[in-house]
């Protein structure tokens, strides 16, 4: 999942199954479970709704919901988020923590954390510094270490 979501002129089916492998009924439980559904059902053209170049008739927010929906479909077992929150919304940011921590429970998450407190329930963290690493561990362990380096991020974004 980029920090600038990525969706392509087509249709939200096409976007989420790009290659034409899934049935309409997983393309809709994606939808459902990234929170997309009502939104595509109700706007028009459910799953043959409209997507400009770029997505650019969705949301920041909606586009990386869509995006999140294409991993759910894939079922993917690694997920890479590049600062996936950074330009989105609290709700939005709260609803994928949510699908990640649910859907993808047993999947492997390298997250690259714009926002601290999206990384508090994960099981591990790894602080880097200078291209070296500072600290591994996890976080609501790392958080008790006096003078470390993520106690420090959580005191400066007042993060508990």
């Amino acid at each position: 999942m980029p920090q600038d979501p990525v969706l392509f002129s087509g249709t939200v089916r096409s976007n989420l199954d790009p290659f034409g492998e899934s049935y309409d009924d997983e393309i809709v439980h994606a939808l459902r479970k990234s929170c997309m559904y009502d939104y595509v059902m109700t706007t028009g053209g459910g799953l043959g709704m409209r997507v400009d170049k770029n997505g650019e008739n969705f949301s920041v927010g909606q586009r990386q919901l869509l995006c999140l929906g294409r991993a759910v479909l894939r079922k993917a077992r690694i997920l890479v988020c590049d600062e996936h929150s950074a330009s989105i919304d609290p709700l939005t940011d709260r609803i994928i923590s949510d699908v990640l921590r649910t859907t993808f429970k047993d999947a492997t998450i390298i997250a690259i954390a714009h926002r601290i407190q999206s990384v508090m329930e994960y099981d591990k963290v790894m602080v880097m510094g200078d291209g070296k690493v500072e600290e591994f561990g996890n976080p609501r362990e790392l958080r008790k270490v006096e003078g470390g380096a993520f106690k420090e991020f959580c005191d400066r974004a007042n993060v508990r």
